[in-house]
């Protein structure tokens, strides 16, 4: 007589199928987690890096480089150019620095709203100036925000890539957000867990997390 031949019952396989499920479940939001903490990392080393390119030109020029607003205002553009473009100002003809970083949360702006942006317009971190008597922005946050000692910022999206708040309204601009005009839930927080709402920002100041956020406060 042949002896038996132990095999695994149906009740043991779903045993360890439930375990590995349970395992996956585990490990595949902290792998996801981990990406969006690399990248968090990646956005504000990259932001750190381009703020002493920006500082060393502002040196040599006595002003910040153009942004898009005031590239599009003195060449007459159509439309926004790219800011890889505007960022060129710090590689040529002087190289403050060697490449420009991409954002990491970079998305096509003219596929998700129709504004006029250049396809590429998000590829790269937002950078604009704060510029008084600016004639398309209110000279009342721009004062603000200049009052407060920022010269420009710099932004990304961040891991929600979102243009507009959970309460609808629109981040058009950061320097309402610098001036006390919109929620400081427009400021990434990774309390609120890392894909949360909201822009990373770095300004002249240094990376921004809501200091001088005093809505309508008097100026002096």
């Amino acid at each position: 007589m042949k002896p038996r031949k132990r095999a695994f019952t149906l009740i043991e396989l779903l045993i360890v199928v439930a375990i590995i499920a349970i395992l996956a479940a585990i490990a595949v939001p902290n792998f996801l987690e981990a990406q969006v903490r690399s990248k968090i990392a990646r956005c504000k080393a990259d932001m750190r890096t381009l703020a002493t390119g920006l500082e060393e030109y502002t040196v040599d020029h006595n002003r910040p480089m153009l942004d898009a607003q005031e590239w599009k205002v003195a060449l007459d553009l159509p439309g926004w150019p790219d800011h890889s473009w505007v960022y060129s100002a710090l590689t040529t003809p002087l190289a403050y620095m060697t490449s420009i970083p991409k954002d990491p949360f970079a998305i096509n702006v003219a596929a998700s709203n129709t504004t006029g942006h250049e396809n590429t317009y998000w590829l790269t971190y937002r950078y604009g100036t704060i510029k008084t008597g600016d004639i398309v922005a209110s000279n009342m946050k721009n004062d603000r925000c200049e009052a407060m000692g920022y010269r420009w910022y710099m932004c990304s999206m961040g891991p929600a890539k979102q243009l507009t708040t959970p309460e609808g309204i629109t981040k058009n601009q950061p320097t309402n957000l610098l001036a006390g005009q919109l929620p400081l839930g427009c400021v990434y927080d990774p309390t609120n867990g890392t894909g949360s709402f909201g822009w990373i920002v770095r300004t002249n100041k240094g990376e921004y997390h809501g200091e001088d956020w005093e809505p309508w406060k008097p100026l002096f």
